[in-house]
């Protein structure tokens, strides 16, 4: 409360000189009636002057009455100003006014208080200004919070320094610890092998008069080394001279810890891989040993016991060299699959009808296939890739087809990233239901004595598209038929 000299009864400034004064002035008697006003406070109350002459305030404000005449009422009754008090009013056109009020009593030649007089200034603007200034400091020690983001400002020709409640968090500091901020404090927390290369970080900054982030590692906190990630900016003056270091110190501790935790999992997988892929190549290599031995003791015994040996025994020797073949193709198509990753490496300039042409051109499919081509690009990709999908397709196209002459129609429609291949054949097609179970390993839709086959080429078509970021999909053709589509990056 700040008090001030007591304004006689007698005294009645001319109202030019009020209504020319741009705070809001008020004359009240002891019981809340308005005696004068000048016009700044008439206009914030939306009335005229002598319109409000004589009456009581509630009559005027009825929403703040009662409690603004109970502020008054202590200057009344004490017969002591009282100065700078903040309130709000609802004005005459409804809105709300901040108002920073002095009451100052008015007394008689006896010293006895017949009324009040009150100065206010209008500092909504004001109030609303520190209003937004106060939540953007709070969501801005929110968004710290969040991000774990501590803020500092070094001033570099006083050698101070000031720090966000979050700066003392980030370093492990409690802020009522009576630690102020300061390098020295600073470079307690930083941890002791990482000390030349903070402080090195920083000089630099200020010789270049440029700031390159830099990380750091904390003394424990909570018995664990924190991670702490530096952005800047440095200040100069319009000479060039460096005067301040702004910037923000960031715990990644956990990002740190995910950035690590991945490598770990990328070298195991690597690990695991290169161990699968000797196993691969050594079972294969182990298994396909007896498998030629038995093919070869096959056609022994068949040369040895050649006029002994009856019809049906011929019949199941020719039958053990099939499942020889078939185990031994199976080998093969498995190790090929287990190696294959996606490899992008090794891309070239690839004509897709060319490569085709030459493909179909070979006649080493089951049929005689005839391939019509539409809008095949020409484009840089991993071609040993893609023109095993194309094998695979076309080869199952013939394998399972049931006429001598295998029709094939190969398309292409180019999308944003990719392009959009089909392969459309005019053989039985694949019933719905299945369509998705050809896309596994192992799974045919006849017996291997009926249609020869490892049941991988839809499987290794599948992982070669989907490691590649596309996708495989099989409809049916029309009147007849199946149409296998699939997505190709662009760029590899």
């Amino acid at each position: 409360m700040e008090t001030s000299t007591p304004i006689p009864d007698w005294f009645e400034p001319d109202q030019n000189i009020l209504d020319s004064i741009p705070l809001l002035i008020v004359f009240k008697d002891k019981e809340n009636n308005i005696l004068r006003v000048n016009r700044t406070a008439a206009l914030a109350i939306g009335a005229e002057a002598t319109a409000l002459i004589n009456r009581p305030l509630s009559d005027i404000l009825p929403n703040d009455a009662d409690y603004l005449h109970k502020n008054d009422l202590k200057v009344i009754e004490s017969g002591e100003s009282i100065l700078g008090s903040i309130e709000s009013v609802t004005a005459g056109d409804g809105k709300k006014l901040w108002l920073r009020i002095d009451r100052i009593p008015r007394k008689d030649e006896e010293g006895n208080v017949t009324g009040i007089v009150i100065f206010a200034a209008d500092i909504t603007g004001q109030h609303r200004a520190e209003a937004r200034l106060r939540n953007s400091e709070a969501l801005l020690r929110r968004a710290e919070k969040i991000g774990r983001l501590g803020a500092w400002e070094w001033n570099v020709a006083t050698d101070r320094i000031r720090w966000s409640d979050e700066m003392f968090r980030v370093l492990g500091l409690e802020r009522e610890g009576g630690i102020e901020p300061s390098y020295t404090s600073f470079e307690a927390r930083v941890h002791p092998d990482d000390r030349k290369h903070v402080a090195a970080a920083l000089k630099r900054s200020l010789k270049k008069g440029h700031f390159k982030p830099f990380r750091f590692r904390t003394v424990p906190i909570s018995g664990s080394v924190r991670y702490v990630q530096v952005h800047g900016e440095v200040i100069l003056d319009k000479d060039g001279i460096v005067t301040h270091l702004r910037g923000i110190d960031q715990d990644i501790t956990e990002r740190k810890n995910a950035e690590q935790k991945l490598t770990d999992t990328l070298a195991e997988l690597k690990r695991s891989n290169e161990a699968l892929d000797e196993f691969a190549h050594a079972a294969s290599h182990d298994l396909k040993a007896p498998l030629r031995a038995i093919d070869n003791i096959s056609h022994w015994l068949e040369e040895d016991l050649n006029d002994l040996l009856p019809d049906e025994s011929r019949e199941h020797l020719r039958m053990l060299r099939q499942r020889v073949a078939r185990m031994n193709k199976l080998l093969t198509d498995l190790l090929q699959f287990s190696r294959f990753g996606g490899d992008r490496s090794g891309a070239e300039i690839v004509d897709v009808e060319e490569m085709l042409k030459n493909m179909v051109g070979q006649g080493t499919f089951l049929r005689p296939v005839e391939m019509e081509c539409d809008n095949l690009p020409v484009f840089k990709t991993v071609q040993i890739s893609l023109q095993r999908v194309f094998h695979n397709l076309i080869e199952n196209a013939a394998k399972h087809h049931d006429g001598d002459i295998v029709k094939i129609r190969i398309r292409c429609t180019e999308k944003q990233e990719q392009y959009e291949f089909s392969v459309e054949d005019d053989g039985p097609g694949i019933p719905e239901q299945y369509r998705e179970t050809v896309q596994r390993m192992f799974e045919t839709l006849k017996p291997r004595d009926e249609v020869e086959g490892s049941g991988m080429g839809l499987a290794f078509v599948k992982k070669i598209v989907e490691n590649l970021g596309g996708k495989l999909s099989i409809g049916e053709a029309s009147p007849r038929g199946c149409i296998v589509t699939f997505h190709w990056p662009k760029k590899v």
